[in-house]
């Protein structure tokens, strides 16, 4: 069962998949996004340009992305591998990954009925 997500952490998949699939998404000039970092710091970094001042938005956002994670039988911490996470991270490859870009297309999906 997946949980759905949160107003805020669909708004994040989306800006996340648009930035990942830009024409220029391998020159990670993108203002927020770093395309060495996984779905988490890329989350934090969103998070502190859009609600700064909002700690609650804040930890429900991080929770309900690490429960998504847990209720899918994936470790919140590398849902995606840690060997492929830190190959990705080390080339600056984490949003071409196919399983992160199916990951949030699936929780985009899950809030537009898709």
């Amino acid at each position: 069962m997946i949980i759905k997500s949160t107003p805020a952490l669909l708004q994040f998949y989306k800006d996340w998949l648009e930035a990942a699939e830009a024409p220029d998404a391998d020159s990670d000039n993108h203002l927020i996004f770093r395309n060495g970092m996984g779905l988490c710091g890329n989350l934090e970094m969103w998070l502190d340009e859009k609600y700064y001042e909002d700690d609650q938005v804040f930890e429900d956002t991080f929770r309900r992305m690490y429960l998504q994670f847990q209720m899918a039988g994936l470790d919140h911490i590398y849902p995606f591998g840690e060997v492929e996470y830190n190959r990705a991270s080390y080339r600056d490859t984490q949003h071409r990954d196919e399983k992160r870009l199916a990951w949030v297309k699936a929780r985009i999906a899950d809030m537009e009925d898709k």
